[in-house]
């Protein structure tokens, strides 16, 4: 959803795909720059409440330090909320997944994807035993048990990305490359 797009073809180059994250990025801080009170756009067909109508505080940056994103449940990506403040959390969350993906697939591991090459991997090997819960005789992922949380599956997948132990060395060159880039991304507090 963030390809540059001209004249019906997509531009997908390394320049490309830096320039459309600065062009979404900028979208946002010109937001926090000019407007303290803006309403963003809901991304649910909720009504805002009333209690939304006070002006909210934009976030200093858009940007949310992968540790912080990566630790987000399933209630804190509904998008069936009403109050401006979780619409604003919403935006943040999307965007900064987004600059997320673009350093698994362009940056990380000295550009070569490994890791998500790995988790992605993994998925589409369990994904047949899952889509049949093993009807079909396809042996079970080692990993799982009868008893396994929706939470353990996603940490067990996660695991592939990063571990507890790498997710402040995940910060810090997560945002070492961006700003190798020329982005504005303050110190995480």
């Amino acid at each position: 959803g963030n390809m540059t797009y001209h004249n019906g073809v997509f531009y997908l180059g390394a320049r490309d795909r830096v320039q459309a994250l600065h062009q979404r990025l900028e979208t946002y801080d010109k937001l926090s720059r000019g407007h303290e009170s803006q309403t963003m756009a809901s991304p649910s067909s909720k009504p805002p409440s009333p209690a939304s109508a006070q002006p909210i505080r934009l976030p200093e940056s858009w940007i949310m330090r992968p540790s912080e994103l990566v630790k987000k449940s399933d209630r804190d990506w509904s998008t069936n909320v009403n109050s401006r403040a979780a619409h604003i959390q919403l935006h943040r969350m999307y965007l900064s997944s987004m600059f997320l993906v673009h350093y698994y697939l362009h940056m990380a591991d000295n550009g070569e994807a490994r890791r998500i090459r790995l988790y992605f991997d993994e998925i589409a090997t369990d994904s047949a035993w899952f889509r049949t819960q093993g009807r079909k005789g396809e042996p079970a992922p080692s990993y799982l048990r009868s008893d396994s949380s929706i939470e353990e599956i996603r940490s067990h997948y996660a695991r592939l990305l990063f571990s507890a132990d790498d997710l402040a060395a995940l910060d810090a060159d997560f945002r070492a490359k961006y700003i190798g880039l020329g982005f504005r991304i303050p110190e995480w507090k």
